[in-house]
């Protein structure tokens, strides 16, 4: 996959030398992808959107003296170096660390004790009508809860698809 879009050669100005004038749109992916490194711990790091314009401001106060200075008073790498440890810092500034994913959030806490009574009152071997009432009772109310905390994790994960990919079309 090319990163260069739309390239083309400007033929109506007239040079002496066989150099044209060029323009083209570069694209790179906005996702990053971190390598596992041996020593380092790399974090994930999420800019909420609200956060993501302040965030911004704080970078390009932090790389004005690198971008403003001519190009010969920096060495290549310590622009580098520069640029890379203010990214880093604005992740752990305005950033949040992104979660590992764990299921274990699907079903809350409540609903896991209705599950365990449900259990509790399947092992009763003879039940008379009351607590037959009272078991149909905590299966409803089992299967709407699950319901609604799945539909709940879906909300929150969708919530944090979008604030990451937030600029993607």
């Amino acid at each position: 996959m090319s990163i260069i879009r739309n390239y083309e050669v400007f033929s109506k100005f007239k040079y002496d030398s066989d150099h044209r004038a060029s323009r083209c749109h570069i694209q790179i992916q906005n996702k990053v992808r971190y390598r596992k490194g041996k020593n380092k711990k790399q974090h994930n790091y999420i800019i909420p959107l609200h956060k993501m314009r302040e965030a911004k401001e704080w970078v390009g106060e932090q790389l004005t003296d690198v971008l403003q200075h001519d190009a010969k008073e920096y060495e290549i790498q310590d622009m580098y170096n520069r640029i890379e440890s203010v990214l880093q810092s604005v992740g752990q500034q305005f950033g949040k660390e992104k979660e590992k994913e764990c299921t274990d959030d699907k079903i809350t806490v409540e609903t896991k004790k209705l599950i365990e009574k449900r259990e509790e009152m399947r092992q009763i071997q003879v039940m008379n009508s009351k607590q037959k009432i009272e078991l149909a009772e905590v299966q409803k109310l089992v299967r709407r809860e699950i319901r609604k905390d799945s539909r709940d994790y879906e909300e929150r994960k969708v919530k944090e698809i979008i604030e990451e990919n937030w600029s993607i079309r």
